[in-house]
């Protein structure tokens, strides 16, 4: 799609605005988040503002903060007051649709209060974030900056019980995610596990041992070393004697040692003392996702039925509530709110934090090279090898009430559906990259011998007619449901297409952009329509902030584009004539 031509007050302009920014000028920051103003939804209900967009007013707003640090510790309050201006002003654009980018700009303002000596401020910021450290989406680096943060807040509050407690806890919650940076992570938080409170003495051997380490640590700190926990607040000294230079080493060989005991936390400790605890009691597994879509959710559940099947106890799953309904009345996943009452991360035994995308994690550095599918990208990130994948399978896990049952049989009465085959359609993705031109002339084309059913939440911009019926205004559950009375499914790349696996749908599959082969492979009746033949580019792996190398614009893919309708029909017809007509609840 082109990007709308320039005018007073446009994104485009302010983008311009952007790339002359100087990262001094308060006053450009200011006429920037001017023009950052609201902007018109995709046919999907999602603003065209993309997270790419955001992030280039963060970038330069950080820059701000770094180059100015010395000003705002020691300048004019009226400098910091203008930035909370800023700030405030920059929260209120569409900056707040992605959690990622909103909680960087929330990370910068607390940065900015540190340096004002307000920590009370700077902790109000961000001790919501790292008391539930598993809704954080700035990821893993991102992670450890808002837990420092707040481990800086509470000791400079002199809250040193609280540290001493919390920093132990997040560097094991840290290794935990990712082992190899144990060493790092110990150099990172040593000062704050070195910290004693009156309640915060060690009861495990292996523990005791990390805090010897982390104490070792900071006595070389006290010589000297040039110890930088957050770029704004610490200071390196330019003039190194040979003693801190001898203190510096003697302090990174600690920090592997450190870094190595902190490895082996993640395998058990050996208890110094009898906790009163209750013994054998069963420890929760917990998997955290703290954002959509509804497609990675349902592509999570085979996943999630291999790990229950391995730990042999149910999956506590947390996520937003508005989520709960892809995993409704699944009896090996129990849901909690990710925003509810913190999860107690110390009592549990196992946790998989699949807000730190795994997908995006190994698409983002090998496309357009992509060889793993989604469903066993997922069920890795949750330790779930390839070999018990392919015992329980990839199919997708939605399961009907009774109720949900009984609404598709109301349903099919009320719409006189059985006399033709009945014909799902999934016409938009939320990246409109992935959407199909085409399907209104394929829709009212098969109208005229089939009955369609268009699974979208909104009616308004559908085709319609006779034959033509939307699921606008039903719930998620009730188009799950209504899915299952399907002959044949067509779709783009998007949540129903997956969702199809759960009840053996047939589906015609259009893809361009992405390979359609590797996303679908935890189907087993699709047939994967696409112009990779004509298009040697395709498939790119390209999303929605990146330029076609065709038309080298965002939006519209040619390669979907160019689709004849004749093949996306043709395929329904082979399926019909494949397989008997069915219109029973599965």
């Amino acid at each position: 799609m082109q990007r709308p031509p320039k005018k007073a007050g446009s994104f485009a302009e302010g983008a311009e605005l952007l790339e002359s920014f100087e990262a001094t000028d308060f006053t450009a920051a200011e006429r920037l988040i001017a023009l950052f103003v609201r902007q018109p939804f995709t046919n999907s209900g999602f603003p065209r503002v993309r997270p790419s967009d955001c992030s280039r007013i963060t970038d330069a707003l950080e820059k701000v903060l770094i180059d100015n640090a010395d000003l705002f510790r020691m300048g004019d309050p009226s400098i910091a007051e203008q930035f909370d201006r800023i700030i405030a002003a920059y929260l209120k654009t569409e900056v707040r649709s992605y959690d990622g980018e909103f909680q960087r700009v929330l990370t910068l303002h607390a940065r900015m209060k540190l340096l004002r000596s307000d920590a009370a401020g700077a902790q109000a910021i961000v001790g919501p974030l790292a008391a539930r450290p598993y809704t954080i989406q700035t990821g893993f680096f991102g992670m450890m900056d808002i837990l420092s943060i707040d481990l800086q807040c509470k000791s400079a509050l002199g809250d040193i019980d609280g540290c001493a407690k919390a920093a132990m806890q997040n560097v094991k919650l840290l290794v935990s995610l990712r082992p190899g940076q144990a060493w790092y992570i110990g150099w990172r938080f040593a000062n704050f596990i070195s910290l004693r409170g009156k309640t915060t003495r060690s009861a495990s051997v292996i523990e005791a041992i990390c805090h010897f380490w982390a104490d070792a640590i900071s006595r070389a700190h006290r010589k000297g070393v040039a110890f930088v926990v957050d770029p704004l607040l610490s200071e390196r000294k330019n003039d190194v004697t040979v003693s801190q230079k001898i203190a510096s080493f003697k302090a990174h060989v600690f920090a592997g040692f450190l870094g190595w005991n902190l490895y082996l936390l993640r395998f058990g400790d050996i208890p110094l003392r009898s906790s009163g605890g209750t013994g054998g009691a069963t420890k929760d597994i917990v998997v955290t996702r703290a954002m959509g879509g509804i497609g990675d959710l349902l592509m999570m559940t085979p996943g999630l039925r291999a790990l229950s099947r391995r730990y042999g106890q149910p999956i506590k799953m947390a996520i937003p509530v508005k989520f709960f309904s892809v995993f409704a009345n699944l009896p090996h996943v129990e849901l909690v709110d990710i925003d509810g009452p913190p999860i107690e991360m110390e009592n549990v035994r196992r946790w998989f934090n699949l807000t730190i995308c795994p997908a995006s994690a190994y698409e983002a550095p090998n496309s357009p090279f992509i060889k793993k599918g989604r469903v066993e990208l997922f069920a890795r990130g949750i330790g779930v090898k390839a070999r018990m994948l392919k015992q329980v399978g990839q199919r997708i896990d939605i399961k009907l009430s009774d109720e949900e049952r009984a609404f598709c049989e109301e349903f099919k009465t009320q719409h006189q559906f059985g006399a033709r085959p009945l014909i799902g359609v999934q016409p938009f993705s939320r990246e409109e990259y992935r959407n199909y031109p085409g399907m209104d002339a394929v829709v009212q084309e098969l109208a005229r011998t089939h009955d369609i059913l268009i699974f979208h939440h909104r009616s308004d911009g559908l085709p319609s007619g006779p034959g033509i019926y939307t699921t606008a205004g039903l719930s998620l559950r009730k188009s799950f449901a209504l899915m299952s009375m399907l002959d044949v499914l067509i779709s783009v790349d998007s949540s129903f297409l997956h969702g199809a696996s759960a009840f053996d749908i047939p589906v015609v599959a259009l893809f361009g952009p992405i390979d359609g082969a590797i996303r679908t492979r935890h189907l087993d009746r699709v047939k994967v329509i696409s112009l990779d033949k004509q298009f040697p580019c395709s498939p790119c792996w390209r999303n929605e902030d990146e330029p076609c190398l065709v038309t080298r614009n965002v939006g519209a893919s040619p390669c979907l584009s160019a689709i004849p309708r004749s093949i996306v029909i043709d395929a329904v017809q082979a399926f019909l004539e494949s397989a008997p007509q069915r219109n029973d609840i599965r």
